[in-house]
C-alpha cells in the first residue's frame, strides 16, 4: 500500500515538473522518456494514460499537430479503459484544440462537448466551466461574431480566476469589435490580473488571435501584448 502510495505520489511530481518545464518553454523528451519507462514498469494505467497525456502536450508545444492528435487520442484510449474520467476529460479538451488547428471544427466541438460531460460527472467545477467557455470560443473562427455573443449572453460563470481569465478576454473582444477602445483596455488588464502571463493551453491561442483581429484598428499596446502572448503560448520548440 505505501509502495504504491508512493508510486502515486512520485508520478503526480513527475507530471507536475514536466508540464512546469513545457509552460516555460523548455525541452522535456528526456523527462517525458524516463516518465513513460517508468509508467511501463508499474504497469499503472493511469501512470500510463499521464505520460500518453505529457507526451501529446509535448506535440502540442512543438505544434505538431498531427503528431499531437495522435498521441492525445491514446491518452484518450487508455484513460477510458481505465475509467479516469477526469484524464479522459483533459485529453479530450487538448485534443479539441489539436483538432482545430487541424482545420477539423465539428470534432473539435464534440470533443469539447465530451469533456464538459466528464467534468460535469466528476464535479470539477473550474473544468467543466473552461471547457464550456473553450466550446464557445469556436465560434470565434468558423461564425458570425453575434454567434459568438449570443453564446456568451447566456453564460454567467464563477468569480473563479482560470475562469474569468476566459471571462475577460471574451469581454474585451466585445468591447474592441464595437471599437470600444476603453472597455477593451478594462477587459484586457482584468485579464492579465487573472494570470495571462501564467496561463499556458492552445485553446486560449483562438481567443487572443480574435482579440488582436478586433483591437488591432485602435489599440496598438493591447496588440503588442497579445502577440507576446501568443509567442509565449505557441512557443519555440520543435520536435526532432
Amino acid at each position: 500500500r505505501h509502495a504504491h502510495l508512493g508510486n502515486g505520489i512520485w508520478r503526480k511530481a513527475k507530471q507536475g515538473l514536466v508540464v512546469a518545464l513545457l509552460r516555460q518553454d523548455k525541452d522535456v523528451s528526456e523527462q517525458l522518456s524516463v516518465f513513460f519507462k517508468e509508467a511501463q514498469r508499474l504497469g499503472s494505467m493511469t501512470a500510463l494514460a499521464n505520460s500518453a497525456f505529457l507526451y501529446g502536450l509535448w506535440r502540442l508545444r512543438c505544434r505538431n499537430w498531427i503528431k499531437a492528435e495522435k498521441e492525445l487520442q491514446r491518452s484518450l484510449r487508455l484513460a477510458t479503459t481505465g475509467g479516469l474520467e477526469e484524464i479522459q476529460g483533459d485529453s479530450l479538451s487538448q485534443l479539441a484544440a489539436t483538432k482545430a488547428f487541424l482545420g477539423k471544427l465539428v470534432e473539435a466541438r464534440e470533443a469539447h462537448r465530451q469533456a464538459y460531460a466528464l467534468f460535469k460527472a466528476r464535479g470539477l467545477q473550474r473544468k467543466l466551466w473552461i471547457s464550456q467557455l473553450q466550446w464557445v470560443a469556436l465560434f470565434l473562427l468558423d461564425a458570425p461574431l453575434d454567434r459568438f455573443k449570443e453564446h456568451m449572453d447566456r453564460l454567467s460563470p464563477p468569480q473563479d480566476v482560470a475562469v474569468q481569465l476566459w471571462w475577460c478576454l471574451f469581454q474585451a473582444i466585445r468591447c474592441a469589435s464595437i471599437t470600444d477602445r476603453l472597455g477593451t483596455q478594462k477587459w484586457w488588464e482584468k485579464a492579465k490580473k487573472n494570470d495571462l502571463n501564467l496561463y499556458w493551453d492552445l485553446n486560449v491561442c483562438f481567443v487572443l488571435q480574435a482579440l488582436f483581429r478586433y483591437a488591432r484598428p485602435h489599440s496598438p499596446q493591447i496588440v503588442f501584448e497579445i502577440k507576446r502572448e501568443l509567442g509565449r503560448i505557441y512557443g519555440t520548440l520543435t520536435d526532432k
